[in-house]
């Protein structure tokens, strides 16, 4: 089994209350890379990644609030503090910029501290996420309080069914029984379903429960 890398540097920063768990690997010679952890993930996720990046890089990561080795307490979450949570221990670590890379959920926090921090950039670098519809972006929202909240085996709880409207539900258009055709296809295939734990806070229940599936126009006129 090959060793796990170990970092040059690590630690801790303190934000509201709260303790933050980054791990460095260089020495500040070279511009750094932040690989921005997905909603599962923790800093050790990336060990087979590093390889890649190294020596060329240095490469920069932490855990978010529920993750890893970062504190874990029973509140929401915000992204927007998330990525604060990056800037602050960059100004720790005296790293001017970075070349941001997030996965799924990191994906968000990646872009949100792109838009508060653009000027600590080199580059951005986004994968797997969705871009397109604010429901979605909601949804993935609600599970992350839900895993969050409940931990990584969370999954295997009860299923909660989310139904949103599809991009074809959207554009019906036309007229007659050819409008109505399309609606009813579209209606058909509107529904998606998330396997995510069973309890939520009662602050966020109504928007992962709710139906956000809008009906197609009527065929009347």
């Amino acid at each position: 089994m090959a060793e796990q890398p170990v970092p040059t540097r690590q630690g801790f920063i303190e934000a509201d209350g709260h303790t933050i768990h980054w791990e460095c690997f260089g020495d500040g010679s070279r511009e750094a890379v932040c690989l921005l952890n997905g909603l599962a993930m923790h800093t050790k996720a990336w060990t087979s990644f590093l390889p890649l990046l190294q020596p060329e890089f240095d490469v920069l990561l932490y855990d978010y609030l529920g993750q890893g080795e970062s504190s874990a307490p029973d509140e929401p979450y915000s992204i927007s503090r998330l990525a604060a949570y990056l800037t602050m221990i960059m100004d720790a670590l005296r790293i001017e910029r970075i070349h941001s890379m997030g996965i799924s959920y990191g994906g968000f926090v990646a872009i949100e501290h792109a838009r508060q921090f653009h000027d600590r950039l080199h580059t951005l670098t986004l994968s797997g996420i969705i871009l397109s519809r604010e429901e979605l972006f909601e949804m993935y929202e609600a599970l992350s309080l839900r895993f969050y909240g409940l931990g990584p085996m969370a999954s295997a709880s009860t299923p909660t069914t989310f139904t949103r409207r599809s991009s074809a539900s959207r554009s019906c258009a036309g007229s007659g029984a050819a409008r109505s055709s399309r609606c009813g296809r579209a209606s058909r295939s509107a529904t998606r379903t998330a396997s995510t734990p069973s309890s939520v806070s009662p602050r966020h229940r109504k928007s992962t429960s709710a139906s956000s599936t809008t009906a197609c126009p009527s065929t009347a006129r």
